[in-house]
């Protein structure tokens, strides 16, 4: 199987592209315990000089340090990757719990709210589904991701992910283009902010 490595806005992120559908949803790897949680994960979480995962759901975005290069950190990371998919094994071992993926008439993300143990307001539900419509698929086409945290007096507190934590880019993306999108269609919007 072909890897294909993008480049994302962020210098120190990478996406790496499998061909093959893993996962229906995004998962974050922020330190070794995340890491556990998948054999793959372990492995790459292992390579000196990464330091976040975010899998997708046919790629990795994976960061490094900043004065690691990815000259070093490239093949090793591919190497791995391509090991494990020849296993044929699945990504996550058996006790995470796996949402459902195109089995149900409700779309993925109605699957995830309603599993939720957070109460959303109607508003904070038309926002999510904003996100995750108009803003998601293009952050992911970077390697990047972006998750709902909060809606109070107007500010909008969303998580970036993947490629986005961290990236130069970032707050260029989150003022001009998530703030602007969501107080066009929401005007009780009057901020969009980062929980970082």
């Amino acid at each position: 199987m072909m890897i294909t490595v993008q480049t994302t806005p962020n210098p120190n992120a990478l996406k790496f592209i499998v061909g093959e559908r893993w996962i229906g949803f995004v998962w974050e790897c922020n330190n070794e315990r995340d890491a556990a949680k998948s054999q793959l994960a372990k492995v790459l979480w292992a390579i000196d000089g990464v330091v976040y995962l975010m899998f997708g759901s046919d790629f990795v975005s994976i960061s490094k340090k900043q004065n690691v290069s990815w000259e070093k950190l490239q093949p090793e990371i591919i190497d791995a990757i391509d090991e494990f998919l020849q296993k044929d094994i699945g990504l996550f071992e058996d006790n995470i719990k796996i949402p459902l993926d195109g089995q149900s008439k409700k779309s993925k993300l109605d699957i995830e709210l309603s599993e939720s143990n957070i109460e959303y307001t109607e508003l904070e539900i038309k926002i999510i589904h904003v996100l995750d419509e108009k803003v998601r698929p293009v952050l992911e086409s970077h390697g990047g991701m972006v998750k709902f945290v909060s809606f109070h007096d107007g500010v909008v507190v969303l998580d970036l992910q993947g490629a986005c934590k961290g990236c130069p880019s970032s707050m260029y993306t989150l003022k001009n283009g998530i703030e602007n999108l969501l107080k066009y269609y929401f005007p009780e919007v009057k901020e969009v902010a980062s929980c970082e």
